[in-house]
């Protein structure tokens, strides 16, 4: 039961600065003591109500949507070394939903952090350069897939595996470790940036169903060698940019347009697969891939960007299925391996 607290000023002598009352000093059992008999009015208040049969308007949850922010410009930071985006106190349920841009920029301090299922939005750079943050424990993998990220450095798996392999930490999804393999739910449709930079990743099963792979979605994975993509899938993005250890890929009949950079930065890509139905290859979707020797152009294919495979050296075979070749943006579009490759086309053409 609560028990009132008698608040007393400070009072103190103007001319000669003797304290005559010393009043009631502003701790932590006061402040509770507070929140206690707020709680135990609320509960008579609502007995009261049970009688009277008005229990139902006056029991539900207030309920209120915050933005977490880092109030100081950077280089400094106020944030707190651990971070719970999800928060309820006392009947007071507060839903996260957004971190806003820079909101962790350069925090050194933050070494933990818990992202909830209710997130959707992080903002420009919110976990840019949280070079100590070696816990990641997100609630909600398929909510997670669908978090919309600024950027990548808006994405805290970025960080958690940095530069210094001594120093990578982990990642929990729905309270259980995810180190080298992945398996996306069966309810998730589309992914955003949600694995940017999961260095650990070796392997990835994504679900019948899946239909669209964002931008940056496994971009810098760099230890995995593979993805099997849903047939179902007909929009890729830039989406496995800088896997430096991707060798081989399929893309499914129903994608038209390979954006730009999807494949950027490959290196160890030598086998590539274009099914019949794709028509552009975006800006710099091959480049750097310099292990890649040979490429197959398919019939539906129209347009190609100048840049699509620039700095791709060693392709030594282009053949092209179609009739009427593809067009290109720039007369380079095949300049680097121009002089060493050979180009085969139907007789028809």
């Amino acid at each position: 039961m609560y028990n009132a607290t008698k608040w007393l000023d400070k009072v103190v002598d103007v001319d000669s600065g003797e304290v005559i009352q010393a009043g009631t000093d502003q701790s932590a059992a006061h402040f509770n003591n507070m929140e206690s008999g707020i709680t135990d009015a609320s509960v008579a208040a609502a007995m009261l109500l049970i009688a009277a049969g008005e229990l139902q308007s006056q029991t539900e949850i207030e309920r209120h949507v915050v933005e977490l922010k880092n109030t100081a410009s950077y280089p400094f930071n106020n944030s707190t070394k651990t971070v719970s985006l999800a928060i309820t106190r006392d009947n007071t349920d507060y839903t996260v939903v957004a971190v806003a841009e820079q909101a962790f920029y350069g925090n050194s301090k933050l070494t933990s952090a818990s992202l909830p299922k209710t997130l959707k939005v992080l903002g420009k750079d919110a976990f840019r350069n949280v070079r100590n943050l070696n816990e990641l424990k997100i609630e909600d993998l398929a909510a997670w897939c669908n978090v919309w990220m600024a950027n990548g450095n808006a994405n805290p798996i970025y960080n958690v595996f940095n530069s210094i392999q001594s120093k990578w930490g982990k990642v929990y999804f729905n309270g259980t470790q995810v180190s080298t393999s992945l398996e996306i739910p069966a309810s998730v449709n589309r992914i955003g940036r949600s694995f940017y930079g999961f260095k650990t990743l070796t392997s990835v099963t994504l679900p019948t169903g899946l239909k669209v792979l964002g931008d940056q979605s496994f971009a810098n994975c760099i230890n995995l060698p593979t993805v099997e993509i849903p047939s179902t899938v007909d929009s890729i993005g830039s989406a496995f940019w800088g896997c430096e250890k991707i060798n081989n890929i399929v893309i499914p009949n129903g994608v038209v347009t390979l954006g730009a950079s999807t494949f950027y930065g490959c290196k160890a890509l030598t086998d590539v697969k274009l099914n019949e139905g794709l028509k552009t290859i975006g800006s710099m979707t091959f480049t750097s891939c310099t292990a890649l020797t040979e490429i197959e152009l398919p019939t539906t294919l129209t347009d190609i960007a100048g840049t699509a495979f620039m700095s791709s050296k060693n392709i030594t075979s282009v053949k092209c299925k179609a009739v009427v070749p593809p067009t290109t943006t720039t007369d380079n579009a095949f300049a680097d391996f121009a002089a060493t490759a050979t180009l085969y086309v139907l007789e028809e053409s």
